[in-house]
């Protein structure tokens, strides 16, 4: 059973619908959607939230407890374990794409797919003057689109193979936060912290150069010139 057949279970034996399940952990419906569609998986934060209100464990949620053939339940072999999710993501490596964010979180054009981990997808954007580099925070991302064979040409993106968290640290970078909105900067505190420098990236927290932290569950992209 994947997570998202998991927390779809879970949802309808306590009998929310996706936007009742939502409200209760404040994500949006259409969060739920894709974790239970196997197209995005909920970060720690967010499944420690599941955790609580299902009142089962993580492992239980993200598949490390099996049954076996005799009903009783058993650790499952982390090692072949491996979620739909993370295998789409792995199919759109080395890829020219166009992802869309959930909510009004602004996503990315004509971008390569570089790698990914746990938490983010690494991406490219070659341009004739400048490559951006970034990072989409997996939990936001809504859809993923393969530009077509006619659009797509052979790009070597041997430079970037080797892309992870760390490559943003001590760089100049623009930091984008969740529920972005037309009003921000007016009636709410503004979620662009952009030209900054990045110390340190923590599953939990990204310390910026100035001190100031940010909660990583709240970033939906880290971007930067290379």
């Amino acid at each position: 059973m994947t997570i998202g057949e998991k927390i779809k279970q879970e949802r309808k034996a306590r009998g929310l619908s996706q936007e009742q399940l939502a409200e209760k952990i404040m994500v949006s419906r259409a969060a739920i959607a894709k974790w239970e569609n196997d197209i995005g998986v909920p970060d720690i934060e967010n499944l420690k939230k599941l955790s609580e209100l299902f009142h089962i464990s993580i492992d239980e949620i993200v598949g490390n407890i099996v049954q076996n053939d005799t009903g009783k339940t058993e650790k499952a072999d982390k090692s072949t374990y491996t979620t739909k999710a993370e295998e789409y993501y792995a199919s759109c490596i080395e890829k020219k794409c166009s992802v869309e964010m959930i909510d009004w979180n602004d996503g990315i054009q004509d971008s390569y797919i570089l790698s990914q981990d746990e938490r983010f997808l690494y991406y490219a954007k070659i341009e004739k003057k400048c490559i951006t580099v970034g990072a989409l925070t997996k939990a936001y991302i809504e859809k993923i689109a393969i530009c077509s064979k006619k659009e797509k040409k052979e790009v070597d993106l041997s430079a970037f193979s080797d892309i992870k968290r760390d490559f943003f640290l001590n760089r100049p970078v623009d930091i984008y936060l969740a529920d972005k909105h037309i009003w921000d900067g007016i009636f709410t505190e503004d979620t662009e912290i952009l030209d900054t420098g990045i110390a340190d990236i923590s599953d939990e927290c990204i310390r910026l150069i100035s001190g100031r932290e940010i909660e990583t569950g709240k970033v939906t992209k880290i971007e930067t010139i290379f």
